[in-house]
Protein backbone atom coordinates (compact mmCIF):
# COMPACT_ATOMS: atom_id res chain seq x y z
CA UNK A 1 0.00 0.00 0.00
CA UNK A 2 1.39 3.21 -0.96
CA UNK A 3 0.56 6.57 0.67
CA UNK A 4 0.57 8.83 -2.21
CA UNK A 5 -0.89 11.87 -0.08
CA UNK A 6 1.52 14.85 1.00
CA UNK A 7 -0.66 15.77 4.14
CA UNK A 8 -2.19 12.82 6.23
CA UNK A 9 -1.02 9.65 7.95
CA UNK A 10 -3.25 6.70 6.69
CA UNK A 11 -3.90 3.13 6.96
CA UNK A 12 -5.17 0.21 5.33
CA UNK A 13 -7.71 -2.74 7.12
CA UNK A 14 -8.41 -5.62 4.45
CA UNK A 15 -11.40 -7.25 4.99
CA UNK A 16 -13.40 -10.08 3.38
CA UNK A 17 -17.05 -9.41 3.15
CA UNK A 18 -20.24 -10.49 1.87
CA UNK A 19 -20.77 -10.30 -1.90
CA UNK A 20 -22.24 -7.54 -3.32
CA UNK A 21 -21.23 -5.16 -0.50
CA UNK A 22 -20.27 -1.74 -2.16
CA UNK A 23 -17.66 0.83 -0.66
CA UNK A 24 -20.83 3.22 -0.07
CA UNK A 25 -22.51 0.59 1.93
CA UNK A 26 -19.74 1.09 4.13
CA UNK A 27 -19.43 4.47 4.56
CA UNK A 28 -23.26 4.70 5.36
CA UNK A 29 -23.35 2.14 8.07
CA UNK A 30 -19.94 3.64 9.84
CA UNK A 31 -21.88 6.91 9.58
CA UNK A 32 -25.23 5.69 10.86
CA UNK A 33 -23.61 3.67 13.38
CA UNK A 34 -21.47 7.20 14.92
CA UNK A 35 -24.63 9.03 14.85
CA UNK A 36 -26.05 6.43 17.32
CA UNK A 37 -27.90 4.94 14.89
CA UNK A 38 -27.78 0.66 14.66
CA UNK A 39 -28.91 -0.85 11.79
CA UNK A 40 -32.07 -3.04 11.99
CA UNK A 41 -30.05 -6.29 11.26
CA UNK A 42 -26.70 -7.84 11.79
CA UNK A 43 -24.26 -4.77 10.46
CA UNK A 44 -22.12 -5.22 8.16
CA UNK A 45 -18.85 -4.49 10.00
CA UNK A 46 -19.77 -7.84 12.14
CA UNK A 47 -19.55 -9.47 8.75
CA UNK A 48 -16.40 -8.82 8.17
CA UNK A 49 -13.57 -11.27 8.24
CA UNK A 50 -9.95 -9.30 8.75
CA UNK A 51 -7.77 -10.95 6.20
CA UNK A 52 -4.53 -7.72 6.08
CA UNK A 53 -3.44 -5.01 7.67
CA UNK A 54 -0.82 -2.40 6.72
CA UNK A 55 0.09 -0.49 9.77
CA UNK A 56 -0.05 3.59 9.78
CA UNK A 57 2.05 5.12 7.21
CA UNK A 58 3.00 9.01 6.47
CA UNK A 59 2.65 10.73 3.25
CA UNK A 60 4.35 9.54 0.23
CA UNK A 61 5.68 6.05 1.77
CA UNK A 62 4.79 2.89 0.85
CA UNK A 63 4.31 -0.47 3.66
CA UNK A 64 4.39 -4.18 1.99
CA UNK A 65 2.14 -6.91 3.50
CA UNK A 66 3.26 -10.59 3.52
CA UNK A 67 -0.54 -11.93 3.07
CA UNK A 68 -0.05 -13.85 -0.32
CA UNK A 69 -2.92 -14.81 -2.44
CA UNK A 70 -6.10 -14.18 -1.47
CA UNK A 71 -9.00 -16.63 -1.75
CA UNK A 72 -11.63 -15.77 -4.52
CA UNK A 73 -14.40 -13.76 -3.03
CA UNK A 74 -15.30 -10.12 -2.50
CA UNK A 75 -12.85 -7.88 0.29
CA UNK A 76 -12.64 -3.89 1.09
CA UNK A 77 -10.03 -1.86 1.97
CA UNK A 78 -10.81 1.17 5.03
CA UNK A 79 -8.67 3.30 6.02
CA UNK A 80 -9.98 4.53 9.85
CA UNK A 81 -7.28 6.90 10.63
CA UNK A 82 -8.99 9.83 11.65
CA UNK A 83 -8.46 13.53 9.78
CA UNK A 84 -6.85 16.02 12.09
CA UNK A 85 -8.82 19.11 10.67
CA UNK A 86 -12.89 17.30 10.95
CA UNK A 87 -11.99 14.71 13.84
CA UNK A 88 -13.61 12.58 11.36
CA UNK A 89 -12.10 8.84 10.69
CA UNK A 90 -11.28 8.83 6.87
CA UNK A 91 -14.00 6.03 6.05
CA UNK A 92 -16.77 8.64 6.92
CA UNK A 93 -15.28 10.82 4.12
CA UNK A 94 -15.40 7.78 1.76
CA UNK A 95 -12.48 5.89 2.05
CA UNK A 96 -13.52 2.15 1.43
CA UNK A 97 -13.02 0.50 -1.36
CA UNK A 98 -14.48 -3.01 -2.43
CA UNK A 99 -12.94 -4.85 -4.85
CA UNK A 100 -13.53 -8.61 -5.94
CA UNK A 101 -11.10 -11.90 -6.93
CA UNK A 102 -11.57 -14.43 -9.41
Amino acid sequence: ATNTGAHSAHHVVMSRVPEGTTGEQIVAELASLMAGTPPASEPLLAQMVGVAYAALQSGGQTTWNARGDLDPGTYAVICFISDPATGRPHVRDGMATVFAVA
